[in-house]
């Protein structure tokens, strides 16, 4: 009788998962699933407790101090030495120990630190903050045995600042859901009743950071109702409580209080629900990696207005109602075409290009890296 291979012991970094959702979130969580199925250990390595946590998946928290390179190449290889690795994942464009001898494999999902010039402005010393992040990455695309990028942009974008290995470079695109490719069913409102959420509405997911211009979205969405005759309410999910509270405070000063629905991170369940019964998705992102809400939103057939970054045009091509993010009034008017609806088959020949991301296959071909490593 052939006895069953040991069980892989990997390393995964979850610090991107210890807040909900967002689009690396989803990614480290599906990757845990996996492995779990796999029969294999996934070793979560966080400097919190996650949002969500799976059982069958060992949890370590190591508490940051100080900076988080300190974090990176003392604490966690440290740490890393007493968990008796197979492999490390580092998910999230970072986190790569120069010093563990733990064959790594590395997931690039952008580089918008470097590409956005205000990016560090919030540090005390930009530069050096700059200085610090570029450093970091260097390191860990030089130490990863294995790079992995969410799309082929990315990779161009990468080789655009560094020296990049394309004999160790892989291209394993983000998945979609096979639960947004659902029609509408009726028992969706029970979900939009327990969310407080009734048709019609415009909806915009995936996380309220500066990145993802809510404030440009609130000023546009008042300039389209002013412009047209809609009932829709906004439906703003994700943020923390501060956050929250802050863009409260500039739907009042518009005078849309009463329009902006501010529901905050949703079960990962009900997201499909919501998104498959807007009536548009609009997402003005100043920068995007692989972009997984759009993806999202064009694999429920629902119309997505969102910007013109390089990144969103080459995996969808002419499938969104492309806008200006900088621009309150091009956002509006993008809002106004998406609201007297598009063409059916525009929107199904997105759903169809879709459908080629899955979970399944990002796994896959991340599992035979982790087999090779």
């Amino acid at each position: 009788m052939k006895k069953r291979k040991k069980p892989l012991r990997i390393g995964i970094d979850g610090r991107y998962a210890e807040s909900e959702g967002g689009g690396i979130n989803r990614y480290i969580q599906e990757l845990i699933q996996e492995i779990i199925k796999r029969g294999d250990m996934p070793v979560v390595i966080a400097t919190k407790k996650l949002a969500l946590c799976h059982e069958g998946a060992e949890y370590v928290i190591v508490p940051k101090m100080g900076h988080w390179m300190i974090w990176e190449q003392i604490q966690l290889p440290l740490q890393m030495r007493k968990l008796n690795l197979d492999i490390y994942h580092a998910t999230a464009n970072s986190g790569v120990p120069y010093l563990s001898n733990i064959p790594t494999a590395l997931t690039i999902h952008d580089v918008i630190p470097l590409q956005d010039t205000k990016y560090f402005h919030q540090s005390r010393s930009p530069q050096i903050a700059k200085s610090f992040y570029r450093l970091g990455l260097k390191l860990a695309l030089f130490k990863s045995k294995s790079i992995i990028f969410t799309s082929q942009q990315i990779l161009d974008d990468v080789k655009k600042y560094f020296n990049v290995d394309l004999k160790k470079s892989i291209v394993i695109p983000m998945g979609v859901d096979k639960k947004f490719f659902t029609d509408k069913k009726s028992s969706d409102q029970k979900i939009l009743g327990k969310l407080s959420v009734s048709p019609p509405y415009i909806l915009n997911f995936g996380g309220i950071d500066k990145r993802k211009n809510i404030d440009g979205l609130l000023k546009a969405y008042a300039v389209f109702l002013k412009s047209t005759k809609s009932t829709s309410k906004l439906v703003i999910t994700g943020g923390e409580k501060k956050q929250v509270e802050a863009y409260m405070r500039i739907v009042k000063k518009l005078g849309i209080a009463e329009k902006v629905i501010f529901p905050g991170w949703l079960a990962y369940s009900d997201l499909p629900i919501l998104v498959r019964n807007a009536q548009f998705v609009v997402y003005p992102t100043f920068a995007e990696g692989f972009g997984l809400p759009v993806a999202e939103a064009i694999a429920a057939g629902v119309p997505i207005v969102t910007s013109q970054l390089p990144t969103i045009y080459a995996l969808h091509n002419d499938v969104p109602i492309f806008i200006d993010p900088g621009d309150k009034k091009n956002i509006a008017a993008g809002m106004k075409i998406a609201a007297g609806g598009l063409d059916k088959s525009r929107l199904m020949s997105g759903k169809n290009a879709v459908a080629k991301y899955s979970w399944q296959h990002t796994f896959k071909r991340t599992y035979e890296i982790y087999q090779m490593l």
